[in-house]
């Protein structure tokens, strides 16, 4: 798994290659939390496009992410995930909890327009 980290004000995005599962979980909740700590960041973007696979636990690591973003406020928005990954979002409940878009473009957007009030 690679991660590519880029901060937007308040916003933090961070786009995954490669597949979320038991092996590259723990670095990736390591790396994402200390990315947000650092960048002070309120709400997360996370661009899924390049994931192949994710199990139960790379799930188990994106709900991680969203519970403490829900202690601050923040949001999290999941850009792009392709076939098999979209299908485990659905079942694991993430659509419920976390919105999922099309593009980086289209989440900005949208946050940005519920800013405004829009």
């Amino acid at each position: 798994m690679e991660l590519e980290c880029e901060a937007r004000g308040a916003r933090l995005i961070v786009r995954v290659t490669g597949d979320l599962d038991l092996s590259s979980a723990a670095a990736f909740r390591s790396r994402v939390d200390g990315w947000l700590a650092e960048s002070r960041s309120r709400d997360l973007l996370l661009n899924l496009r390049h994931v192949s696979f994710i199990d139960s636990v790379g799930l188990g690591a994106i709900l991680g992410r969203l519970r403490g973003l829900q202690r601050t406020g923040g949001q999290l928005a999941i850009v792009e995930p392709e076939g098999p990954v979209r299908a485990i979002l659905r079942i694991g409940g993430i659509d419920k909890v976390a919105t999922l878009f099309p593009s980086e473009r289209a989440a900005v957007a949208a946050w940005e327009a519920n800013e405004r009030g829009a």
